[in-house]
C-alpha cells in the first residue's frame, strides 16, 4: 500500500489500521484485567466481560489478519531519511513479531474458549461451536493463550528499550 510513497511514510488507511488495531486492544487489555477483579456473583457480571473480551479479541484478530496480508503482499517499505537500515530493520521485525504473536494469541484464545465449553460470540453473534470441550485442549489454548499475553509486553518493552537507547 505503500508503493507510491517517500521513504518512512506510510498511507492513511494503514495508519488508520494500525490505530484502530492499537485502541482496540487497549481496551482489550482493560478488560483483561477487569475480568478477574469482577466479583463472582452476578455471575452475569463476568459473562458480560468475558463476551466482551471474545469481541474485542477477534476484532484485534481480524484486522492483524488484514495487516499480515498487506505485510505479506509487499511492498517493502524504505526507512525514513536519516534511521539507520539496521534500526528500521530491527524496528519491523518487532512488529512482525508483535502481530504474529496477536495473531496466534486469538487462535489460542478461540480453542481455550470452545474447549472450556464457553459459546463465543461476536457484536452478540454467537458463533458456531468448532471444538468439543476437552480438558487437554482447554489446558494447552489457555496457557498459550496467558503466556503469550506476557510474551507481547515483553516486546512492547523490548522495542521501547531499544528505541530510547537509539536516541
Amino acid at each position: 500500500m505503500t508503493e507510491h510513497l517517500a521513504a518512512g511514510r506510510q498511507d492513511s488507511v494503514a495508519t488508520l489500521l494500525g490505530a484502530l488495531i492499537f485502541a482496540i486492544f487497549t481496551y482489550l487489555l482493560y478488560d483483561t484485567v477487569a475480568i478477574p477483579q469482577t466479583p463472582l456473583e452476578p455471575a452475569d457480571a463476568r459473562l458480560v466481560l468475558r463476551a466482551f473480551h471474545y469481541t474485542l479479541g477477534l476484532s484485534v484478530w481480524a484486522l492483524v489478519t488484514v495487516r499480515l496480508y498487506w505485510w505479506w503482499r509487499g511492498p517493502r517499505p524504505s526507512p525514513p531519511v536519516g534511521l539507520p537500515p539496521a534500526a528500521f530493520a530491527f524496528s519491523r521485525a518487532i512488529l512482525l513479531a508483535l502481530l504474529l504473536t496477536f495473531f496466534v494469541t486469538g487462535l489460542m484464545g478461540v480453542v481455550y474458549a470452545y474447549a472450556d465449553g464457553h459459546p463465543v460470540s461476536v457484536y452478540g453473534f454467537h458463533l458456531p461451536t468448532l471444538i468439543p470441550e476437552s480438558n487437554a485442549l482447554r489446558a494447552f489454548g489457555g496457557y498459550f493463550h496467558s503466556a503469550l499475553g506476557f510474551y507481547y509486553l515483553g516486546l512492547v518493552a523490548l522495542w521501547l528499550l531499544v528505541g530510547l537507547y537509539q536516541q
